[in-house]
């Protein structure tokens, strides 16, 4: 071979490696600044208190449970009426409410017979 194509690839060989190196320091700086952020981080979170993050749920879960209201009479009376009008509605699409099977087809099954 001649001594040019040594050069070129030697060349070559000297771009990548270049190359390599460069992109290897651009991590390594990145990883130090996650280094350092993620000891911020770290710091930052070892001084909440934790009994004030509890406090805070609980606080929040009593305020959620202190505006619930039983239910009068009206609530379940209507609730009833609900039921039997689902009732009759499934006995219409052909369904037995009490086993949740159907007992007719479905209108769409109606044509479609194979």
């Amino acid at each position: 071979m001649q001594e040019w194509v040594y050069g070129a690839v030697f060349s070559i060989i000297l771009v990548v490696l270049g190359s390599i190196l460069w992109r290897l320091l651009l991590c390594s700086l990145k990883i130090d600044a996650l280094t350092e952020i993620s000891r911020d981080l770290l710091a930052s979170t070892a001084s909440l208190d934790e009994t004030s993050i509890v406090d805070t749920v609980l606080e929040a879960v009593q305020d959620s449970l202190g505006s619930i209201e039983m239910p009068s009479a009206q609530d379940h009376l209507i609730g009833g009426v609900a039921q039997m009008a689902q009732m009759w509605m499934m006995k219409k699409m052909g369904f037995d409410p009490g086993s949740m099977m159907q007992t007719q087809p479905v209108l769409d099954d109606v044509g479609h017979h194979e």
